[in-house]
């Protein structure tokens, strides 16, 4: 009940601080708020969809660990490339300049 009560709560306020509250397109708000439902009730009543995304869930997970244990190298697409001379940088400085948590393993 919570989670319906803030759904309406957001829509409500996006209503609210709208421009023109008379264009709003209320057949596309409401269907996607009925794909949304749909979506969370196969996720969460239906073992199939929810045994594929806790697998999913795992792979990606195993993958973060790896990365942070230096034993994934990132792809080609997913290196970031670094601006700038290379000579104003470090010979460290390949590794990609981005930051992914880990969740803590004990």
């Amino acid at each position: 009940m919570q989670s319906a009560f803030g759904f309406v709560a957001y829509c409500f306020i996006a209503w609210v601080l709208s421009e023109d509250r008379r264009a709003l397109p209320w057949r596309i708000v409401v269907s996607g708020a009925l794909l949304q439902i749909v979506l969370a009730a196969a996720l969460l009543k239906l073992p199939l969809f929810r045994d594929v995304f806790l697998a999913l869930n795992d792979v990606l997970s195993a993958r973060r660990i790896l990365e942070h244990l230096g034993q994934w190298a990132p792809l080609a697409t997913e290196r970031s490339t670094r601006p700038g001379p290379a000579a104003s940088w470090p010979r460290h400085a390949n590794l990609p300049l981005t930051y992914h948590p880990v969740p803590d393993i004990a």
